[in-house]
């Protein structure tokens, strides 16, 4: 039986060492699959907490709590590095938090953050809890195990802002690197209202219920939202402010035109369009405009609602706002609605009108200008036919001058205005009658039947001039010059058209002067040109060739009789006529001497002259000596330049500038011209003999000049004309007048050239009778500026043998 009981016993007792030893192993083997959960967990925890850190920066939200009621250090989450840049460690330090904000924020700040005395320990207390950290409830087998992933923390990172009775306020924060961040800061109930656990077993610490009145929010960051915040509401108030009315409109129903609809609009919108501002919402454009206009905004802006086009519009003018003109623009936006815009351009499309009369429209008469003449006068002689001919009638005042004299500038600018008036009045079938400045008028008539009665329309407007004009009280007899041009009989075009009616009425004028005039005005006729029509059309030619660098200067040597050289090349004048044969300087320097065209003429050929003579100065070459003499160039001076009292300043400018080298320039004047006036010659002489310009008598013999008379005269040469040289070979008494004429210009030191050579034999001559220098046919005619050299280095080498000369042409 002891047996039996002992061994009983040792079966009980192994059976409880087995069972306890299950157990254990039970019990182990639960803690650590709890601590495996738990470490999972925490894991978990940290994954969650580190995406949710990350998921606040990214949001710019920062959460804070209050250490303790009334302490002024806070616990951050740790989204305050990534937001702002600061160690959310740091901000348990009292007044930490509270220095970051702005000076002008604070009172705003302290609003919602009270500054308060609290327990003095309490940052110290907590100094080891600063960042705002997660804890997890986690339940294994009924049992409740509490694991913090890092420590306890005042308040957990999963609270939110509550909404229902947070107050906020928007400040600047500083951020770590110096600038300033606008920081919305919400303030928010204790963490007792929001219960003891979440829904997801996340659960607020001991320490947190503890502290539950603590204050706790968030800062968020809304820096680029308040930079668009503040930009909207600044373009809100632009709009609010802008002369120009804005409207939204919408179409209720986008298939139907009419249910278009305005939405809002802007102040100067709701005066433009009188619509009260309580009304403007859902006010339809046909409440605003009659049915003709509305139609016409609604096609135009369900066009633009459908195809996304903008469009704009200018200078409209709607019945019901008379007298008014607007600049629509129209753009869909982005959410489907219209925005319209409307500028008030009344006073604009007044100022255009105005600015637009003023260049188009005489300030004196109120009639069209010369502008606006030729624009109608184009299309009139572009459509003008044979059967239709239209008639250009120009019209000049003669002594007007002598009315202003003697009344008054005043006096003389009503005489113009009644005289605009009467054309006006009385020129029937007038298209248009214009004012081209100073007395001169123009009248372009309508097309007509035949030519006569485009005529008679001449003759109405000379009568109209011929009746006597009362100008305050004084009876005036008007004195007028008409020209009348017609097209398409004589005129191809207007620009013709309006020179033939000008060379008329200068054929007129003329008449009038030679009291040949008969008739009461002058018609251009191209089949029967007067004489004087081709030296008026000649100059105009003449003029525009000048302008348009149609001229050019061809050049003429002189043979050195002594070397073989040239020496010297007369600057010719040469002008090549579009469609018409050359002419020559004789065909119409005359006529410009007359007209006094030939000072800019001449001032022209100076300045073309002084530049060919710098040209050539590179190509002078060794004389006969050997020294170097440079190619003279020689031009002709006008008699009327003599008396231009600007030549003098002209010459010494080109000197000055560098482009006239006085030692390479000689200025041929002619005898006749120098006799006309002696003392004023010599005067002109002198003084620009003084600058270092040198003369030479041109035409010697063809005057009564003696070569004693030359003796006062700053010249150094002669040139005996053409008529003496010419015969010297056939006419004894010319050859010794030119033998003489040498002879004794040698003896005065003066330089003698010989004109008009025209054969071998009158060369021959002159070499005999020691004449300097030659030129003529037989030598060579004028040649371009770039035939001279090759023209030069024939000429010397045909004449070097004849004179035995074994000099080297130097062009």
């Amino acid at each position: 039986m002891r047996k039996r009981s002992r061994r009983r016993a040792e079966q009980l007792e192994r059976f409880a060492a087995q069972e306890l030893e299950a157990r254990s192993a039970a019990i182990e083997a639960a803690a650590a699959e709890a601590v495996a959960r738990a470490e999972q967990q925490s894991v978990a925890l940290e994954r969650t907490r580190d995406s949710y850190d990350l998921a606040l920066a990214a949001s710019g939200v920062v959460l804070f709590q209050q250490i303790d009621k009334g302490c002024d250090g806070f616990h951050l989450s740790r989204s305050m590095r990534q937001v702002f840049g600061w160690d959310p460690a740091v901000f348990v330090n009292p007044g930490m938090l509270r220095g970051m904000v702005h000076p002008d924020d604070l009172d705003a700040f302290a609003a919602l953050v009270p500054l308060e005395t609290g327990p003095a320990n309490s940052a110290t207390s907590t100094s080891e809890s600063s960042v705002i950290d997660l804890t997890v409830r986690a339940s294994t087998q009924g049992e409740t195990t509490e694991v913090q992933a890092h420590s306890t923390t005042p308040i957990e990172a999963t609270s939110r802002p509550a909404t229902h009775n947070s107050t906020e306020a928007s400040v600047r924060f500083r951020s770590a690197h110096g600038s300033w961040s606008r920081v919305l800061v919400r303030i928010s109930g204790s963490p007792s209202d929001l219960g003891p656990t979440s829904g997801s077993g996340i659960s607020v610490s001991s320490a947190t219920t503890a502290s539950a009145s603590c204050l706790q929010g968030s800062l968020v960051d809304v820096t680029n939202g308040e930079s668009d915040r503040t930009a909207l509401s600044r373009f809100a108030e632009l709009v609010k402010n802008d002369p120009a009315g804005c409207l939204v409109l919408e179409f209720t129903d986008p298939a139907d035109p009419t249910s278009l609809t305005i939405r809002a609009a802007n102040p100067s919108a709701q005066r433009m369009l009188d619509i009260e501002p309580a009304c403007v919402d859902g006010t339809t454009i046909d409440m605003v405009f009659a049915e003709p206009s509305a139609q016409l905004i609604r096609s135009a802006l369900f066009n633009v609602y459908h195809t996304g086009a903008s469009m704009t519009a200018e200078r409209l003018s709607f019945s019901e706002v008379p007298g008014t003109f607007l600049d629509l623009r129209v753009d869909r936006l982005s959410d489907g609605s219209i925005g319209m815009t409307i500028e008030d351009v009344t006073g604009t499309v007044a100022v255009e009108d105005r600015l637009r009369r003023q260049a188009s429209h005489d300030a004196l008469t109120g009639l069209p200008n010369r502008s606006l003449l030729e624009e109608r006068l184009a299309v009139a002689s572009d459509s003008a036919v044979t059967s239709a001919p239209v008639a250009l009638i120009l019209i000049d005042v003669d002594k007007l001058r002598e009315v202003n004299e003697s009344f008054g500038l005043n006096f003389g600018d009503q005489l113009l205005v009644d005289l605009g008036r009467r054309l006006v009045q009385e020129v029937r079938g007038a298209a248009i009658v214009s004012r081209l400045g100073g007395g001169q008028f123009a009248v372009l008539t309508l097309p007509c039947s035949t030519e006569a009665e485009a005529l008679e329309r001449a003759s109405a407007a000379s009568n109209s001039l011929s009746r006597p004009f009362d100008i305050s009280g004084h009876i005036i007899h008007c004195e007028a010059s008409l020209g009348v041009a017609l097209a398409p009989g004589d005129a191809d075009d207007w620009r013709m058209m309006l020179r033939n009616a000008s060379l008329a009425l200068q054929e007129h004028k003329k008449r009038s002067l030679d009291q040949q005039n008969s008739s009461d005005y002058c018609v251009f006729r191209r089949t029967a040109e007067p004489s004087s029509i081709r030296r008026l059309a000649l100059l105009s030619e003449l003029r525009q060739g000048l302008a348009n660098n149609a001229l050019e200067l061809r050049y003429l040597p002189q043979i050195d009789l002594h070397t073989g050289r040239v020496t010297k090349v007369e600057a010719v004048l040469h002008w090549e006529r579009p469609e018409s044969s050359a002419k020559m300087p004789a065909d119409f320097l005359e006529m410009a001497e007359q007209s006094g065209l030939i000072q800019p003429l001449t001032r022209w050929i100076l300045a073309e002259a002084a530049r060919t003579a710098t040209t050539l100065l590179g190509r002078a070459g060794p004389d006969i000596s050997g020294h170097v003499s440079p190619l003279i160039v020689t031009t002709n001076l006008s008699f009327r330049n003599l008396f231009d009292p600007d030549l003098f300043s002209f010459v010494q400018m080109l000197i000055r500038s560098g482009e006239l080298l006085p030692n390479l320039v000689e200025v041929e004047v002619s005898e006749t011209e120098l006799m006309d006036n002696p003392t004023r010659s010599q005067e002109v002489l002198l003084q620009l003999s003084e600058l270092g310009l040198r003369f030479v008598v041109d035409d010697f013999g063809t005057g009564y000049t003696s070569l004693a008379t030359m003796q006062h005269l700053p010249v150094v040469g002669l040139k005996i004309d053409r008529s003496y040289v010419s015969t010297i070979s056939s006419v004894p008494a010319d050859a010794a007048i030119v033998r003489s004429t040498i002879d004794l210009s040698h003896e005065l030191g003066l330089s003698v050239c010989a004109d008009g050579v025209g054969d071998a034999a009158t060369l021959s001559r002159l070499a005999e009778f020691g004449c300097d220098t030659a030129q003529g046919v037989h030598l060579s005619g004028p040649v371009s500026m770039e035939l001279l050299p090759t023209r030069i280095a024939e000429l010397e080498s045909a004449v070097r043998g004849w004179i035995g000369s074994t000099d080297r042409a130097h062009v």
